[in-house]
């Protein structure tokens, strides 16, 4: 029997996903994409199940829209201006529902869309034909999105959650005994006479029948996220290697801790220092040991030099050389 709007799409994903998991785009209760005869808005007839797609939106849509680009409203549903028909120059919204990336929905219409496309009923999926007329699944099926394409941004985890919570509950309050699941590449296959042939929903893990699978155990199967390293396993960190220095004449302990790389505060604790401005010559302190290269055969200082991202000048002060030094396999260089 004719069922003219489906305002009840808002109870069920209430109980489906919760009320702070959706939002109904402004006139979803009334929106179609039909009228009849009479240029009334036309609504649905029986329903006898969902078809279910992803967007396949450009990469760059996706992109842009996690980037925070302004021209898209709803960063984790970037596509959805254009299913609504924002700009009026489609013709008409496309699904009931759109996922979006964080598995939150937007609930675009009540009414009937254009969704579905000229296809036949797909018998192997869905059992027999119910009566629905080659083309005309748009009046008898709930259509359903995930904003995803076969690219770079592929349906996720929480996307197909949501979308078996939802189809879990249709079919549990409104269809118990008849609410078949296909997708969007079965109602209108590659190959059927007239159709665009279409291929989605893509990249679903497990395949498409992964999802009525899903369906029919009640939920999808989450994957564990990968458990944090216990204390215990954790390999402890190797105490840094350190050298020492001889003070000199004119030494502070700020001057050597800036040519050793750390701080004179560092050097201090490290040394056990009760005032860091008592040093004497002779006085030997340990220090953080400073990288150093060891000459290979054949190696000079400006191949030696890019290797550490210096410039050839750097290493030759580092080491108290010149440009033009000539070193040996074997000696050791500073390198910081």
């Amino acid at each position: 029997m004719p069922i003219p709007f489906l305002t009840g799409l808002g109870r069920v994903l209430d109980t489906a996903v919760g009320s702070d998991r959706w939002e109904g785009v402004p006139g979803w209760e009334t929106r179609t994409g039909y009228t009849d005869r009479e240029g009334r808005p036309r609504g649905y007839d029986e329903i006898y199940g969902a078809v279910i797609h992803t967007t396949e939106s450009d990469d760059s849509a996706f992109a842009k829209a996690a980037a925070g680009d302004r021209a898209y409203r709803d960063a984790q549903a970037p596509t959805l201006d254009v299913v609504t028909d924002r700009w009026g120059t489609r013709g008409a919204h496309t699904y009931n529902m759109l996922i979006a990336r964080d598995g939150t929905v937007r609930l675009i219409a009540a009414g009937p869309g254009w969704q579905a496309g000229h296809g036949t009923w797909p018998t192997k999926v869905a059992g027999p034909n119910p009566g629905v007329r080659d083309g005309e699944a748009n009046f008898h099926t709930i259509g359903i999105s995930m904003d995803a394409n076969g690219s770079a941004w592929p349906v996720t985890e929480a996307q197909l959650v949501t979308l078996v919570k939802i189809l879990v509950q249709l079919k549990r309050e409104w269809a118990p005994d008849r609410f078949e699941v296909m997708m969007h590449g079965e109602w209108q296959p590659v190959g059927f006479p007239g159709a665009e042939g279409r291929t989605d929903p893509t990249r679903v893990p497990g395949g498409w029948d992964a999802i009525r699978k899903a369906v029919a155990a009640g939920a999808w199967p989450v994957q564990p996220k990968p458990a944090p390293p216990t204390p215990a396993a954790t390999t402890a960190r190797p105490a840094p290697a350190t050298g020492t220095y001889t003070v000199r004449p004119g030494d502070t302990l700020g001057r050597i801790a800036k040519a050793h790389g750390t701080t004179w505060q560092a050097l201090a604790k490290l040394n056990a220092l009760a005032d860091p401005h008592l040093i004497e010559v002779g006085q030997r302190l340990r220090v953080p040991a400073l990288p150093t290269h060891t000459v290979a055969k054949g190696e000079g200082l400006w191949g030696i030099a890019r290797q550490h991202g210096l410039t050839v000048d750097q290493l030759a002060n580092l080491n108290g050389l010149t440009r033009t030094s000539t070193i040996h396999p074997g000696q050791t260089l500073r390198v910081a």
